[in-house]
């Protein structure tokens, strides 16, 4: 077993033993389970089923605004195997940009436009989230909720997002401007390295390449802006299934309060999933479910009861991907091995 592993696997029984500990009152928990409605369960796990159509609907849907040829099931085992990817290798969402290639490359596609697939989603999916975020961080601050961390958290994901957008901009209006940044920036991140660790940590053909995907984006993106609406409603498809899922496992655990508003249900989930890409941990693994106990038992819900409702949200919205992914990735031939071996 790799390092990496080993220490996903220690951080997962660290924090799980925190959290149980801090919001613990496993009689509590056991009871909510045990008042569990099977039916709300089974509606949750069939709108994560549905939530995995339409991570490969929204491929799709960009691969035509770059108009590439593909079909959903076509997509479906690679972007079940890009879960799993990305969640071992911590590269933005990007780092399972090899599989789409080799996809392209079996199927004689433009390997460019295969990557730029994946960095129009991570700039759509950046877009609605901060949109999403601008909503939850406006609630909270209207609840007498909003605390430091969430404010340091938020600058963190939209400052992220605003460079990128702002990349996009530059490379399109002047692509030149924007190689001559990154090329300046990665001799600066180079020399620091080299001072400190003996070694530099960006390759600048890997500042250029970046430099030209977002030219070619910013393109595709202008003139492909009347086919921006089928990937934008996936996009919002994707979060807004997560929801549902989360106040499907919310109706699964009957307590005092029968369920929450919307407001209440965007707001959690939101700041869930702010946690996730900013924490330290892998995807969140710790920090997502104390953040979430924290939200619903703000709302009025017990600590059993909201425990018992991370714990099933988790493991439909984040372990069960993470199984499905690892097992799809043995599924895509020529790259499961090198992936899994190149980051064990």
């Amino acid at each position: 077993m790799s390092g990496r592993r080993l220490a996903v696997i220690g951080l997962t029984v660290v924090f799980g033993a925190l959290f149980v500990t801090q919001f613990g009152e496993l009689t509590d928990v056991v009871g909510a389970v045990r008042s569990a409605r099977p039916r709300w369960m089974l509606v949750a796990l069939a709108l994560q089923l549905l939530w995995f159509v339409n991570q490969a609907a929204l491929y799709q849907a960009i691969y035509a605004w770059l108009e590439l040829p593909a079909r959903i099931p076509q997509l479906l085992p690679i972007v079940l195997a890009s879960n799993f990817v990305n969640f071992v290798t911590p590269s933005a969402s990007l780092g399972a940009v090899p599989l789409f290639l080799h996809d392209a490359e079996q199927r004689g596609l433009d390997t460019g436009k295969a990557a730029l697939a994946s960095v129009l989603r991570l700039l759509l999916n950046l877009v609605w989230f901060s949109l999403l975020l601008a909503f939850s961080l406006t609630t909270l601050f209207v609840w007498n909720a909003l605390r430091i961390y969430h404010l340091v958290a938020a600058s963190i994901l939209l400052a992220s997002a605003l460079v990128l957008v702002a990349a996009l901009i530059t490379a399109g209006v002047h692509p030149d401007r924007l190689a001559r940044l990154l090329r300046a920036v990665t001799s600066l991140v180079n020399r620091l390295s080299d001072r400190l660790l003996k070694r530099a940590l960006v390759k600048e053909s890997t500042a250029s390449g970046f430099a030209t995907y977002f030219g070619h984006a910013a393109v595709a993106v202008w003139h492909g802006r009347r086919r921006m609406v089928r990937p934008w409603i996936h996009t919002m498809a994707f979060d807004a299934l997560q929801m549902s899922v989360l106040y499907a496992t919310v109706r699964a655990f009957p307590g005092a309060v029968p369920s929450i508003t919307l407001t209440m249900l965007v707001t959690a989930y939101t700041i869930g999933v702010l946690f996730s890409v900013v924490a330290i941990t892998p995807q969140g693994v710790g920090a997502v479910e104390g953040v979430l106990v924290a939200a619903l038992t703000s709302y009025g819900m017990s600590v059993g009861r909201a425990t018992a409702v991370v714990i099933a949200y988790r493991g439909l919205s984040f372990w069960l991907p993470l199984v499905a992914g690892f097992s799809a990735l043995r599924w895509v031939r020529g790259l499961g091995k090198p992936v899994a071996q190149e980051k064990a």
